[in-house]
């Protein structure tokens, strides 16, 4: 019966009914899986790469034999006969499929394994341009997905080293710094790039840090850099850092994790080439609370933590810009610079903390409240989390998923940081919000007062302003 039952899932696997598919893929995990069976479920993944249900569905059935079912489907998609429906798939979804797929068999195949899919690759040409570009694209999220997986053991620079992927390291060098290619060519040629040695990787990178760069190559080059250690990656980095834009400064800082790293900070700062005014409320928690008494000394030097400042004397100091007129314009540009790292409000800015899209309901002396003494009420569900892993990076955020063997916090910027509890040395709650105390440090009362109008009446912002004119806020 349950042989029967397998083979029916097969033969609904060649549906057009997307959720019969997906069914029909998940239900097969309950049965030994035969050369058929992983057949149908290869065909059916080729077809539909944008599926975001069956991919994972189909994951889940295969369990270890995940290599071979990656296999199969990189075969098809490179096979000269290709069916019509794989043609016109979407080469978006297949490279993310490819990257996800890859880092599974990454835990579970050798780095031979990953060489003998690009064989593969150059066994059937490519016909034209745009195939030769297909084909790149593939063959570097392959790589991405298979470091991640291989980097769980220590293994990810033995496949970098081999022969058969040397040439793909070396053309995403090359796409990297080629500027008539494509940015978005370049950004995941910058990606797989973070992935190689240090000697190989940095003076590559280093340039596409600097000005003129297109900034979704830069951002992309900002993270790659954080991969390394030492100080040469940092120091650039912080180089001519006054001058970049708030997006690329907290892309920067995000990459400052280590106590290595925070010394270059420090030292930075105290020699004034950086001013402690630019750096993020988010990271000068991490900086109070670290271990190191010399660096603990120095930041809180530099940042003055014992200011004990009472924060309602600060919240009754703001009062008055409940009362004074607002521009909703300007109160947009106050949240998106401030705030926009961890809430969304009118189509601006991505939610990481609480949703606080809906103030119809809050007063204006509610919002003032929040803003300026986020620790005084906090839902549980938002609560920060620290986390030390055993390379001795911290990081912070809000758990948003654990399992047996991992955790994931959302950090500013809806940035997802997943960790195996192997690698885990310290994981505590703050006890505080993930929202940082001291934003009066940044807005004074006007902008205070054109903040919290936006806040209240946001919905106006592009439609007659027609509780601008007032001097009182929206209740």
């Amino acid at each position: 019966m349950d042989v029967e039952f397998r083979d029916r899932c097969v033969e609904l696997l060649a549906e057009s009914d997307a959720r019969l598919v997906f069914q029909a893929a998940l239900s097969m995990g309950a049965f030994p899986l035969n050369d058929a069976a992983i057949e149908g479920l290869a065909n059916a993944v080729a077809r539909n790469p944008q599926d975001r249900w069956l991919r994972p569905a189909a994951a889940s059935s295969i369990g270890e034999r995940m290599p071979e079912l990656f296999s199969r489907i990189w075969k098809r998609w490179l096979s000269t006969a290709r069916s019509p429906e794989i043609v016109a798939s979407d080469v978006g979804a297949q490279v993310t499929l490819v990257e996800q797929y890859a880092e599974l068999c990454g835990a579970l195949a050798s780095s031979e394994f990953f060489a003998e899919q690009l064989v593969n690759d150059t066994a059937s040409p490519p016909e034209g341009d745009m195939e030769v570009l297909t084909r790149q694209r593939l063959a570097f999220a392959l790589l991405r997905g298979a470091v991640r997986g291989l980097r769980r053991g220590s293994r990810h620079q033995d496949l970098l080293s081999h022969a058969a992927i040397r040439p793909v390291v070396a053309d995403a060098q090359g796409i990297a710094l080629d500027s008539d290619r494509a940015a978005a060519i370049r950004v995941e040629a910058v990606h797989l790039l973070g992935a190689a040695t240090a000697e190989e990787a940095l003076p590559s990178l280093a340039a596409l840090v600097g000005d003129n760069i297109e900034p979704s190559i830069m951002l992309a080059a900002i993270e790659a850099l954080g991969n390394y250690g030492g100080t040469q990656p940092a120091e650039r980095l912080l180089c001519d850092f006054r001058r970049r834009t708030p997006r690329t400064k907290s892309a920067v800082l995000a990459t400052f994790t280590t106590p290595e790293r925070y010394r270059v900070l420090l030292s930075e700062i105290e020699a004034e080439r950086i001013s402690a005014r630019d750096i993020d409320p988010a990271l000068v928690q991490r900086l109070a609370r670290l271990t190191d008494p010399e660096l603990k000394s120095k930041a809180e030097q530099l940042f003055s933590f014992t200011d004990n400042t009472d924060r309602q004397a600060i919240v009754t100091n703001y009062r008055d810009a409940l009362t004074m007129p607002h521009d909703l314009a300007r109160g947009r540009a106050i949240f998106e610079k401030n705030c926009a790292t961890c809430h969304r409000v009118g189509g601006v800015g991505v939610n990481v903390g609480a949703d606080i899209s809906d103030t119809r309901t809050q007063t204006p002396e509610q919002l003032l409240l929040n803003i300026l003494d986020p620790n005084r009420a906090v839902d549980g569900n938002y609560f920060g989390y620290l986390l030390v892993d055993a390379a001795g990076r911290t990081y912070t955020g809000i758990v948003t998923a654990e399992t047996a063997t991992s955790v994931t916090l959302r950090q500013p910027e809806a940035r997802d940081v997943s960790i195996l509890r192997q690698d885990i040395e310290e994981f505590s709650s703050t006890g505080l919000s993930l929202m940082p105390v001291g934003l009066e440090k940044s807005i004074d009362l006007q902008q205070m007062a054109d903040l919290i109008g936006f806040l209240k009446n946001w919905r106006y912002v592009d439609g007659p302003p027609a509780l601008e004119a007032s001097g009182e806020q929206g209740r």
